[in-house]
């Protein structure tokens, strides 16, 4: 009678053991990594893949894949890996205008408009080539339905349009002249508020222009934006080590240099457009190269600034109540640092080092890299000349998983589902 008990109590528990391994199967989260990229095999095909990562191993999911457009018509890529925003940790909008359902891979719209916002399950959209009036639209992912919700008399330019819809700022980039701000009524009557905010300070090979103003609405009267300024008057001239024949007087930085060194001071100030105030909150003197990709950002409920530079992100908190900026530190454990004593032969070629609770962990080759929630993902090569894989660091094992990769543009988002795959 004894033995029956104690197999059954041994079936009992063999049993709750298998549904608690099932229950945590069937509930550990899985993380995904979406990137685009040509494929350099015979297929000529241009794609949007997804590599899924459950700590130990990677399962590669193609979302899209279409035959690439002809040498020079770059515009039909499905993807640039730039700026791409990940709605919803499901609903991909690309930044050459196609909103792609990971998890059903298809597309929903094509070249919807600039993103605007979501909220309340819909997905605020603006059309593009409106000049004379500003118009929002609405998309139903639930419904595939689409639907105009506002219409104003505003220039196409979104992502300035106050949370009222009834101001846009407007910023005047060229880089022969002194940067301005102007601010539109929905009247479209424009007028100019600050009228000297300095030329781009970073400039590549003498023409191309960085270090737009990146510029965020904090209420329906005031607004927070980056003034930059360079150490020199000079400006800060980006230019690789083979083409030196800038001006010797000009402050000069390989590619590697504008990864590791602070070029720019910048003042975060806010603006108030009724009582016209222009206040200085925040300064700090180690901005990396500004970038067209410098932003303000909502994480944690917290106000933070997005230094991009080249190849890497730099973020700052803005602290409003003692004025202040301080680095911002992700939740992730990871950190990643350059190794300035290696000077590689090509920018794709620099040597991250990768950092876990302070202690380095591994390196790898390469510019593209993402962290978050304790997983980190590289793509690069282990060794000069060597194949290129996406890489993802198993934490229990301290090594890296990785696959081989043919053709690549850029990393878009590293996410965990808030659907089951």
């Amino acid at each position: 009678m004894k033995s029956i008990l104690l197999q059954k109590r041994g079936y009992i528990i063999f049993t709750l053991v298998l549904l608690t391994a099932h229950i945590f199967s069937q509930t550990l989260p899985e993380v995904a990594l979406l990137h685009s990229r040509y494929d350099t095999d015979t297929t000529n095909s241009e794609a949007i893949t997804a590599y899924w990562f459950d700590g130990n191993q990677i399962k590669i999911d193609t979302i899209l894949k279409r035959i690439a457009p002809k040498k020079g018509k770059q515009e039909s890529r499905v993807s640039v890996g730039l700026s791409d925003q990940l709605i919803k940790n499901r609903y991909l909008y690309t930044t050459i205008g196609l909103l792609i359902d990971v998890k059903q891979k298809k597309i929903l719209l094509e070249d919807p408009g600039d993103f605007v916002k979501e909220k309340d399950d819909l997905i605020f959209f603006t059309p593009k080539g409106y000049r004379k009036k500003f118009v929002l639209n609405t998309y139903n992912p639930a419904t595939g339905k689409a639907k105009k919700v506002l219409e104003r008399r505003f220039e196409n330019s979104i992502k300035h349009i106050s949370p009222d819809y009834n101001h846009l700022i407007e910023v005047s980039y060229a880089e022969s002249d002194n940067r301005k701000i102007y601010l539109l009524n929905r009247r479209g009557k424009k007028k100019l508020i600050l009228s000297d905010l300095g030329k781009s300070p970073i400039i590549y090979g003498g023409s191309h222009a960085f270090g737009r103003i990146p510029v965020k609405w904090l209420s329906n009267d005031q607004f927070i934006y980056a003034k930059y300024s360079p150490y020199s008057s000079k400006g800060a001239v980006w230019v690789t080590p083979e083409k030196d024949e800038s001006d010797s007087t000009e402050i000069q930085y390989s590619r590697l240099a504008a990864d590791t060194l602070p070029c720019c001071k910048a003042e975060f100030r806010i603006y108030n457009i009724k009582s016209r105030e222009d206040r200085l909150i925040a300064f700090t003197d180690s901005i990396f190269a500004p970038n067209i990709d410098d932003r303000f950002l909502e994480l944690d409920s917290q106000l933070i600034f997005r230094n991009s530079g080249f190849s890497y992100l730099n973020y700052w908190q803005v602290n409003f109540k003692d004025s202040s900026i301080s680095k911002y530190i992700f939740k992730s454990t990871f950190t990643t640092k350059t190794d300035t004593s290696y000077h590689p032969t090509g920018f794709n070629y620099r040597k991250n080092l990768v950092h876990f609770k302070g202690k380095e962990i591994s390196y790898f080759y390469g510019q593209d890299y993402e962290s978050n929630d304790s997983t980190y993902v590289a793509c690069g090569i282990l060794k000069p000349g060597g194949k290129t894989y996406i890489m993802f660091w198993n934490l229990q094992n301290q090594q890296w998983v990785k696959s081989e990769l043919n053709g690549f543009l850029g990393l878009i988002s590293l996410f965990k589902p808030s659907w089951e795959y």
